[in-house]
């Protein structure tokens, strides 16, 4: 057995955040039409589990799972940056999906959230 240490090793990155969804069809719609994210090739073995992988396109992944009973967190959400906020409002505006200002402003940014069709919370962050 080796010598302990004081402090864990480095952490390289995140590989992927997964996520419930109840419906996962409407999920994958939602992630991949309203916020653009790239379904992944599934590996054989996951074929038709009711999993689907999502690349935001600079090797973020995020994993939907199908829970037909899953309920979403009160304060647990998903945050994206974005470069341009309002652009993101207008486009959301325009595809009917419902916005929420933050509860407290905390931040030196300007944050919306929006929920996925299964309730999940996401936050489109731009840092001032």
């Amino acid at each position: 057995m080796g010598k302990p240490h004081s402090k864990p090793p480095p952490i390289k990155k995140f590989d992927h955040i997964t996520i419930e969804v109840s419906d996962l069809q409407a999920a994958l719609a939602f992630y991949s039409d309203i916020l653009g994210l790239f379904p992944m090739t599934m590996p054989a073995e996951l074929a038709d589990q009711g999993i689907c992988w999502l690349d935001l396109g600079k090797g973020d992944v995020l994993h939907l799972v199908e829970n037909p009973g899953a309920r979403p967190g009160k304060t647990a959400h998903i945050a994206i940056e974005v470069q341009d906020l309002q652009a993101w409002k207008d486009y959301l505006a325009t595809r009917k999906v419902q916005m929420f200002p933050p509860k407290l402003d905390l931040y030196r940014a300007a944050r919306v959230f929006i929920l996925d069709p299964s309730g999940n919370r996401i936050e489109l962050i731009r840092w001032l």
